[in-house]
Parts: C-alpha cells; structure tokens; sequence
C-alpha cells in the first residue's frame, strides 16, 4: 500500500476533510467521546470487545471481522486517530490483504463498512471494539 502508484492505490479513494466529516457524522460522531481520541463505550449497548497483542493477530481479527464485507464487495472508510492522515475509503478485502501495514500506520483507527450499522476502535494498545451505531435521537441533527 505505500507504492502511491500500484494496484492497491488504485483502489483507494482519499478523501477531503467535508468528505471525512460527512461519513463521521453518520458513524463515528454518533457515539460518545472520553477525549478527542477515543470513545467512551460505557453507555453503549452490545459491545463486543478484542484483544489483539500483535499485528499478526489483529491481521486475523482484520479478516474474520471484515468477511462479510469482503463477501459483499463491500467498502470500508478508515477514520485515523490523527487528523494529519487523511481517511481513506478502500475495498474491505483490500484492507484484509494489507491489514498489518494498516495497523503499523497508524495504530489507533476506527472502521466503518458503506452501508453498514457497525464501528470497530483499533486502540494502539491492541484493544478492538465493536458496536452497532447508535441511531440519532429524535430531532437530532
């Protein structure tokens, strides 16, 4: 993935920052924050929660989570921890195939399938979270 111009950055889409806050505000912007980095999962029902101490493990945990999404062709947006590195949208068996580099570039990420009603938190630590996406209140924005 770091040859800009080989197969896999073909399928890669960068996105602007109006792009990024507009997928956030469906995905990551609906759940809680406990600091500008992380969310606070206490009040939200049916998390699921991994550990995954290595990037060969979070490289397997990468495939079984994003099977049905690779099944459906499906993309993924990947929102970074840093606002330097732009969110990409990207075709989930590419970010399967490619899983480790993912985690080494930055290892606190979040992950949201196009289509789908799930969050995953990749924390640098190695603690994985998933959770279906809060939908907005009434008269939210």
């Amino acid at each position: 993935m770091t040859d800009r111009r080989g197969e896999a950055a073909r399928h890669i889409l960068l996105l602007d920052y109006a792009d990024d806050r507009q997928l956030a505000a469906g995905s990551l912007n609906r759940f809680p924050a406990r600091s500008s980095c992380e969310i606070d999962w206490s009040g939200v029902p049916d998390v699921e929660r991994r550990w995954c101490p290595d990037s060969d493990a979070w490289a397997a945990l990468a495939a079984e989570l994003c099977a049905p999404w690779v099944a459906q062709d499906a993309l993924v947006v990947v929102f970074w921890g840093n606002l330097a590195v732009p969110t990409v949208v990207l075709p989930a068996w590419l970010l399967v195939r490619h899983a480790r580099e993912i985690e080494d570039a930055q290892p606190h990420f979040w992950l949201h399938p196009l289509g789908g009603d799930v969050l995953i938190e990749c924390l640098p630590e190695g603690a994985v979270t998933v959770a279906a996406i809060p939908s907005l209140p009434p008269g939210g924005p």
